[in-house]
């Protein structure tokens, strides 16, 4: 069993409630300034936390990597994806989930198409949903070892959006 030290118990309460909150906001149950601001103390913890540095659980290190995932900022994403690769190697399996869900934003930031599906974007004008395009080289058995639904799944039915076209965490993944 791994051992924490005294700080870092405490620090992932603090992670959790972040999260939370972080997760409250994405369905729309806070305001959008104060949603900014949230999102700009979590990741200034997350970012604040040295990858090695302290004995952290998976959940925790998940937790750090969902924080950080919602920015559009490329280290935030970079940081994001190395705390979820360090969750799916010590077994937390919603990670996985994770791991590809920021894979996929920080090919979109680069101007590439997604690998696994997992963004969205709302038209302005109607509203609708739309897939964000695909590179075409992950399958659907791929998506499902990694907790995502068949992409004709989320083309069918996109409810588990939030408003803004993200993802909405669910503890059954």
């Amino acid at each position: 069993m791994k051992r924490h030290m005294p700080g870092s118990r405490r620090l992932e309460r603090t992670l959790r409630r972040l999260f939370v909150a972080d997760q409250r906001d994405r369905v729309g149950r806070s305001t959008r300034g104060a949603l900014a601001v949230d999102d700009l103390t979590a990741c200034s913890l997350a970012m604040a936390i040295p990858l090695n540095g302290l004995p952290l659980s998976s959940k925790a290190k998940f937790v750090l990597a969902m924080i950080l995932h919602h920015s559009g900022n490329s280290a935030q994403l970079k940081r994001a994806q190395a705390w979820a690769a360090h969750a799916v190697r010590t077994g937390y399996p919603k990670s996985r989930w994770l791991h590809a869900a920021i894979f996929d934003r920080r090919l979109i930031l680069q101007g590439k198409p997604q690998r696994y599906g997992t963004q969205f974007r709302r038209d302005p004008q109607s509203g609708a949903l739309s897939l964000v395009a695909l590179d075409g080289l992950c399958s659907d058995a791929e998506r499902i070892r990694l907790g995502l639904a068949p992409v004709g799944d989320y083309k069918a039915s996109p409810c588990h959006l939030d408003e803004s076209g993200n993802e909405i965490f669910q503890t059954e993944r």
